[in-house]
């Protein structure tokens, strides 16, 4: 009888131990979540750079359409760590924004809804949205997208330059502008780029030179751009704040939280080499 209580003893013990073994791999495993954003608003820069169109270098990304898509999972050449969590894929959304990963976002039409009459287009927000797609996003120029015109069409691109282990990996919109809806677009043509660096895991959104819109009314309408960890929670996202849409991008500051936005009409377009920089710093905690 001793000897059979000291074996049963010891399966418990393990047990015990495979079951706290589990629950630690599983805190682990969330962890990088929990603690929210390792980029910070003291970490991050509105600043000026030069921006580089890609031309033909690199790869074009397909997707079935310019309006609301998500592409295929795109190579990034080399491991990126965002949040505590190391990515070598990209997933592009159409309407400005990528998902770190193999995986695509919850939908096709990711994009804050302007305006609600019932005969605007209806989009998901990628900020508020609590689908667990929507999770490890970066948004250099969330909104309705679409092409510039029948002959400027938006295209999509990945290219990695430099060598190990100070590669960057750039990815880009072109020819794209606002989708008109209650309100007219403001922009005839954009064109940005999200800069993946190698080792530092600083990240750059960079803007190339804006062409205004020459119809329609001078109107504010708001973008989101930012970064997104879990949730839209304080601490989760770091985005780009710009309370009036007649102000220079020059003056947007970084903030946390899930309504803010940045403002903009076509007569303040963000000038060439406009950059939104985030490195990394202390990790926030969630608690």
């Amino acid at each position: 009888m001793k000897k059979s209580y000291t074996r049963t003893s010891g399966l418990a013990n393990r047990l015990r131990q495979l079951g706290l073994t589990a629950l630690l791999a599983g805190a682990a495993a969330f962890g990088a979540h929990a603690q929210g954003l390792y980029y910070t608003t003291l970490s991050s820069q509105n600043t000026t750079s030069t921006f580089a169109d890609l031309g033909t270098a690199g790869s074009a990304i397909a997707t079935a359409n310019t309006d609301d898509d998500n592409s295929a999972a795109q190579n990034i050449g080399f491991s990126f760590t965002y949040n505590g969590t190391a990515f070598t894929q990209f997933v592009l959304n159409t309407n400005g924004l990528i998902r770190m990963g193999a995986a695509a976002p919850s939908a096709a039409n990711m994009f804050l809804q302007n305006e609600t009459a019932t005969t605007n287009p209806v989009g998901v927000d990628p900020i508020s949205s609590t689908s667990p797609a929507d999770v490890d996003l970066l948004l250099p120029f969330n909104f309705d997208l679409e092409s510039s015109s029948a002959t400027a069409t938006a295209e999509y691109r990945v290219a990695t330059t430099g060598t190990a282990p100070n590669r960057v990996c750039t990815i880009q919109w072109k020819n794209v502008h606002d989708k008109a809806a209650t309100s007219t677009s403001q922009f005839a043509s954009l064109t940005f780029q999200v800069k993946l660096y190698e080792t530092s895991n600083q990240i750059e959104f960079v803007y190339g030179a804006a062409t205004a819109a020459t119809t329609g009314t001078v109107i504010g309408r708001y973008a989101t751009i930012g970064l997104k960890s879990a949730s839209g929670a304080v601490g989760q996202t770091l985005l780009v704040s710009k309370g009036s849409s007649a102000t220079a991008w020059s003056t947007a500051t970084f903030v946390s939280g899930t309504g803010t936005r940045l403002f903009f009409r076509s007569t303040f377009l963000p000038d060439a080499g406009r950059t939104f920089r985030y490195t990394v710093g202390p990790a926030n905690d969630a608690a």
